[in-house]
């Protein structure tokens, strides 16, 4: 489990202070630098190993999702705090020019503001963080070897005996 750690440490505090970036934040809409920092922390695991199971895939996925979660969420509020005003109104101008409904709009204006919603990321990243890492340890699992034994002939030097 130690050896877990590393990549999904340094993979996680990335993918969340990319996360919380105001612009580069809305990529994460379709959870973009989610799925793109836990493909890099099954990379680097793979780096090391040779190769990633499901098993380990799922839990370096759960891990760096909760990392992201965790410094996405503390960032996040930090950065609504300093420039949540702004961010809003950039969010609201981007919803009308785009002809964007209105239930959409009103579900927009609190977005990334509250405590809550980095709860629920936090939740949400770590869920998508086992399934792409259970994705990730599929397609790079182990390599099954297959072990061709040599047919080993009976000794037959003497032919069978007949019976008259």
């Amino acid at each position: 489990m130690e050896k877990y750690w590393k990549p999904a440490l340094l993979a996680g505090v990335v993918g969340g202070i990319v996360s919380a970036i105001p612009i580069l934040g809305l990529a994460n809409c379709c959870c973009l630098w989610v799925i793109a920092t836990i493909i890099w922390a099954e990379f680097m695991y793979k780096s090391e190993n040779g190769f990633v199971d499901i098993g380990p895939g799922a839990a370096i996925g759960a891990i760096t999702g909760g990392v992201i979660g965790i410094v996405d969420g503390f960032l996040g509020l930090i950065v609504w705090a300093i420039f949540g005003n702004w961010y809003s109104m950039f969010i609201q101008n981007l919803v009308q020019r785009f002809d964007v409904p209105q239930q959409f709009n009103y579900g927009m204006q609190g977005f990334g503001s509250s405590l809550m919603t980095s709860v629920f990321s936090f939740f949400v990243y770590i869920a998508v963080g086992a399934v792409v890492g259970l994705i990730m340890g599929a397609i790079w699992k182990k390599p099954v070897e297959i072990k061709i034994e040599p047919i080993v002939e009976q000794n037959q030097s003497q032919p069978p005996e007949i019976e008259e």
